[in-house]
């Protein structure tokens, strides 16, 4: 009767190293409730226009609730068809559902030049922590209005 004790003891003491060297050796997952599946995307263009700025943001996130999404657009003076340099940052809400969502992420307050800027992007899930984020170029430009540009028979350049 002992032996067989000593035996269950021993498997089970061999088990439990099992167990605590591979949770020692597996990397935890530090993404919050919206899981390894968050992401974020930064569109090419935006449109900056009466001290409004305007970039478009592919999101996702799951566990349920309101995300948000904190966007940062640096152009630097040489970036600018001005000589400018001009930095700010704006943020909206999403729904974390699981599912893609693009998202118009305002930035009041300033103006860019047309030219490329930088945008940082970051997803923050319903309790605040960073789930996601992207750097990426971007291209600032201007509202068009349908058909009236120059190639469509607008304003020719003189």
């Amino acid at each position: 009767m002992k032996s067989l004790l000593t035996r269950f003891a021993s498997i089970g003491t061999i088990f439990s190293l099992v167990l605590a060297g591979s949770s020692a050796t597996t990397p935890a997952l530090t993404l919050g409730p919206s899981g390894p599946s968050a992401s974020v995307h930064v569109h090419k263009g935006a449109i900056s226009f009466i001290n409004t700025t305007i970039v478009k943001v592919r999101a996702v996130c799951s566990g349920g609730g309101l995300g948000t999404i904190n966007a940062r657009v640096i152009q630097t003076a040489d970036q600018s068809s001005n000589g400018q340099a001009t930095d700010a940052m704006g943020s909206d809400t999403v729904k974390c559902n699981g599912q893609s969502q693009n998202v118009a992420v305002t930035i009041f307050g300033i103006t860019y030049n047309i030219g490329q800027a930088q945008a940082i992007v970051m997803l923050l899930d319903g309790t605040g922590a960073t789930v996601a984020s992207k750097t990426a170029t971007i291209v600032l430009g201007f509202t068009v209005i349908e058909g009236m540009e120059e190639e469509q028979g607008g304003n020719p350049e003189e």
